[in-house]
């Protein structure tokens, strides 16, 4: 015991110093099994990290220790998402479940059908609606008030991004078109075909924290990046050698994060197209990938563990 109490207290040391000192912290989690989604509340306070063995787990970033354990999903939760209130979080599972928890108190608040396969959901209106897609596969808007939904119908959706600013929905189809949607009037506003043969989304989608961009990988082991003012992509990759596993545009820098199924996280400025530095797992790979608001703390899960890079410690 006195041992345990040793080893946390010198971890705690370890971590509080980690901004100043420290290129890398490795946090081993209580998760018994791969770590599938992540995502960091608003205000950097709060980590949450969804695993295979279907429990969701809440932790204090400042000292990496965990502060909540959730549960109440039937499926595997493969996206998350904090509203702005920093309290809340969506999580949308692999049985076709929208799930909404109360990390404070740990109470499952919301449970509505979703889609089984696609990814995308965000909190619009301060929190108040959840953008999401349905169990018809359809972009829907859920009143957290009253639970009523409103879906856009006829719009088949394999991934979803939302620009919670200006209240759009942008979506992917079987047919290789993205979909422009209103979401005040739940209108299409128009549809701009991609592609001529099929090409799917390998990983979920991200928007620039701009809102002009919008960056996926795509099952031919290519990143693309398309302007939503121009309607076109303005950059795609050579080929990666693994599969692209997740990515997301920084939240205060003009930087991509990519995880690679080969244990690779790379960082990209994504405004003058060139890659700022990679840091490399080979023997663990990488699962998903999350920046932290500040800009400066990047994390990284590889199986059932979360790394955290200090990004200046690397390339400043």
């Amino acid at each position: 015991m006195l041992h345990r109490i040793f080893v946390l207290c010198l971890f705690f040391q370890c971590v509080i110093s980690f901004a100043q000192t420290a290129p890398e912290v490795v946090m081993t989690t209580g998760h018994n099994d791969q770590i599938c989604a992540m995502a960091v509340s608003p205000d950097g306070t709060y980590l949450a990290s969804a695993a295979v063995n279907k429990i969701i787990k809440i932790w204090d970033v400042s000292t990496t220790m965990e502060y909540r354990t959730l549960f109440g999903t039937n499926g595997i939760v493969e996206q998350l998402t904090f509203a702005p209130d920093n309290i809340h979080l969506a999580g949308v599972s692999s049985d076709g479940e929208l799930l909404i928890w109360n990390v404070i108190t740990g109470e499952l608040k919301h449970k509505f059908k979703a889609s089984y396969s696609s990814k995308g959901v965000a909190f619009i209106d301060d929190g108040a609606k959840i953008v999401h897609v349905d169990e018809n596969s359809n972009v829907a808007v859920t009143d957290l008030s009253n639970g009523q939904t409103k879906s856009i119908p006829d719009v088949y959706c394999m991934s979803l991004v939302v620009n919670v600013k200006d209240k759009k929905a942008y979506s992917l189809d079987q047919l290789g078109n993205i979909i422009y949607h209103d979401l005040e009037t739940m209108t299409v506003i128009k549809t701009v075909k991609l592609f001529n043969e099929f090409n799917f989304p390998f990983t979920r989608g991200s928007i620039s924290k701009d809102g002009d961009l919008i960056a996926w990988g795509f099952n031919d082991d290519k990143l693309r990046i398309f302007d939503v003012n121009q309607s076109k992509f303005v950059y795609t990759s050579s080929v990666y050698s693994t599969k692209l596993i997740d990515l997301e545009f920084d939240k205060k820098e003009n930087h991509l994060y990519l995880a690679t199924h080969g244990g690779a996280v790379q960082i990209i400025d994504y405004k003058n197209q060139k890659l700022i530095t990679e840091f490399n797992e080979p023997y663990l790979a990488s699962r998903c990938v999350t920046g932290h608001p500040s800009g400066d703390i990047l994390m990284m899960a590889n199986m059932n563990m979360i790394r955290f890079y200090n990004k200046n410690k690397y390339y400043f």
